[in-house]
């Protein structure tokens, strides 16, 4: 799957599937409700999951990296509402080298939730 077509809208919980879009906006199917609705240009109110990036003590690491890495996990994946403790240790074997203080358990919950939408989904992460 193209991560560039893979859309957050800020405000607006889940994930969308970029549809078609023009001068004045985008057409995004959720992946929950798989209804299509239009969303107008607004300046970082639609964000593509390929232009997302995890910071680390080395340098940024793609969302779609990491989105991988936990799909090949072999160990027991959290559920997203687990505690902030639970999300941190887990997140840790992902990613050894995230920066704690950037990266929130708030962020760790969507990154899984998202997982989650796409492996519910059957959208190839790999």
């Amino acid at each position: 799957m193209d991560f560039q077509k893979l859309i957050i809208v800020t405000g607006t919980p889940g994930l969308f599937l970029l549809k078609s879009h023009n001068e004045k906006g985008f057409y995004l199917e959720s992946f929950d409700t798989k209804a299509v609705k239009f969303v107008p240009n607004a300046p970082g109110k639609v964000v593509a999951l390929g232009n997302i990036d995890i910071a680390t003590h080395d340098g940024p690491v793609s969302l779609e990296s990491v989105l991988k890495k936990i799909n090949t996990f072999e160990g027991n994946i959290p559920d997203p509402k687990a505690s902030s403790d639970e999300l941190a240790r887990f997140f840790k074997q992902i990613e050894p080298n995230y920066n704690e203080g950037m990266v929130y358990p708030s962020v760790i919950t969507k990154i899984l939730k998202w997982h989650l939408l796409l492996k519910q989904n059957n959208i190839s992460l790999n």
